[in-house]
């Protein structure tokens, strides 16, 4: 075997790694909750070794953070799917654009708030961990490219009327959705709905309902 053949054999062993150990650990965490969490129930379950834990996720709160994380990316993905149902049943763009606004809207909620904190704390706990980094790469990629032809459905179905390209835009939500948690800081309702105003003016200029 030839480095070459050997360095992805090695990402694929840690790959399957980290995959078993935060199936193993979201079981714990079910069962546990987060205060009581036990890291050696872990490693027994999962038969891997300390040193893999730490290697992979830096640490015991390291491994929960991931957990999390990769649930928030299962949720992203749940709203792509309920985004591709509503341009399938809308009959204008301006009934899909509706469904955008009421979902900016309910986003400003407290549980909403605390999702978006934890998304941004597991985005920067994975810079620091590169299987956890990995997953949620392409876990990020799978997603984007869904949405992007859920916008290609609304724009062949004329919906609506894209002005830059798709990809651009389904990225632009992404981001600007993440950096929600900005406003969330303020603490102020008002602020919040300024930016669910803003937000909405801005999709228009590049989605252009029909």
């Amino acid at each position: 075997m030839d480095t070459e053949d050997a360095g992805r054999r090695t990402r694929r062993d840690g790959r399957a790694t980290v995959e078993l150990v935060m199936r193993v650990a979201a079981e714990e965490l079910d069962t546990a909750g987060s205060v009581a969490f036990n890291l050696d129930r872990v490693i027994e379950a999962a038969g891997v070794s300390r040193s893999s834990i730490y290697h992979h996720f830096g640490s015991r709160a390291g491994l929960i953070t991931a957990v999390e994380g990769s649930r928030m990316l299962d949720a992203f993905q749940e709203a792509n799917v309920m985004t591709r149902e509503v341009v399938r049943s809308v009959e204008s763009g301006e009934q899909f654009f509706e469904f955008i606004e009421m979902v900016l809207a309910l986003g400003g909620g407290a549980d909403a708030q605390v999702t978006r904190s934890r998304r941004v704390a597991s985005l920067a706990a994975a810079e620091q961990m590169p299987g956890l980094r990995g997953l949620m790469r392409d876990a990020q990629h799978s997603g984007m490219d869904y949405y992007e032809e859920t916008l290609q459905m609304a724009t062949d179905r004329g919906l609506i009327d894209p002005q830059v390209p798709l990809r651009g835009i389904a990225n632009f939500i992404q981001s600007v959705l993440v950096g929600r948690v900005l406003v969330d800081l303020l603490e102020d309702p008002e602020a919040d709905a300024d930016w669910v105003t803003t937000t909405m003016e801005a999709l228009r200029v590049l989605l252009r309902p029909q």
